[in-house]
């Protein structure tokens, strides 16, 4: 006797017409009732468990989701693909801007973090309500608590919006036997602007217009902004995948590189 249907049972009135106790068409109905609930709660439990690599599942689909989320190529057996995504899992440190460049420039790479403010920019000016600065047609002037807000950064200026459908049937870039063309169904990429880059060809959500969202992005480049890092070609990949491994995931990445050497574009091309 299933837990939901002992719940059940406790709810009913206590009469002789409602006891459920005997095989009855009433107790059949009840059964059945017991089935959704404990679909949910088996159903709650898998996705508490897919948070862990060694119960995450594979008939769903959740192990494989996990190795996109982390960019992961699989390899070896089901037991070392855990064991591969537990270590990534584990890797601890923190997500401050001091930490996330430290970490990077332990990796090798001459490249600098730089946040979504531009410290030399003119910010707004913030005063309170009622102040002589807080005029009407003062075009920098908000009505506030008196704070300064940072002037942001255009995202716009330093990326190119990702778009789908450059090639057309009939180019000589769509012609047949190019494994990277499909019939209006290209995907252009600025490959400066680093978001779900996770090993499928899906498209990224394009650059937000409207600024209220330019403080979600980060910068990576040269140590004066906005002048490029000078990456090793060969070492591309390997620089995106830690870049989107180590940023909170509610930032959006702009990449400002320059690569120096022969390129493999094999990486980069499953992508689109």
């Amino acid at each position: 006797m299933s837990l939901f249907f002992k719940q059940f049972q406790h709810l009913l009135p206590s009469a002789l017409a409602w006891r459920i106790t005997v095989q009855k068409k009433l107790r059949s109905l009840f059964e059945g009732l017991t089935g959704t609930p404990s679909d949910a709660r088996d159903y709650v439990d898998d996705v508490f468990e897919d948070a862990f690599p060694a119960t995450t599942r594979t008939t769903s689909g959740a192990l494989a989701e996990w190795q996109k989320q982390f960019g992961i190529q699989p390899s070896g057996d089901e037991a070392a693909q855990r064991l591969q995504l537990d270590a990534e899992w584990k890797a601890q440190g923190g997500q401050s801007p001091r930490y996330l460049q430290d970490t990077v420039q332990a990796a090798g790479f001459n490249i600098w973090i730089h946040e979504w403010w531009d410290p030399n920019g003119t910010p707004f000016e913030q005063v309170q309500c009622g102040q002589a600065e807080a005029q009407c047609g003062r075009a920098t002037t908000r009505c506030s608590l008196g704070r300064i807000r940072r002037k942001v950064r255009n995202p716009h200026l330093y990326a190119k919006q990702p778009t789908i459908g450059t090639t057309q049937c009939g180019q000589p870039s769509a012609l047949c036997g190019r494994s990277l063309a499909r019939c209006s169904d290209f995907l252009a990429n600025d490959p400066g602007y680093l978001v779900n880059k996770d090993l499928t060809p899906r498209a990224p959500p394009r650059i937000p217009t409207d600024p209220k969202y330019w403080n979600y992005f980060l910068y990576w480049g040269g140590e004066t902004f906005p002048e490029p890092a000078v990456i090793p070609a060969n070492r591309r990949a390997e620089l995106e995948r830690l870049l989107l491994k180590l940023d909170p995931a509610q930032q959006w990445l702009v990449l400002i590189a320059q690569y120096d050497g022969i390129f493999d574009d094999t990486f980069d091309a499953s992508f689109q």
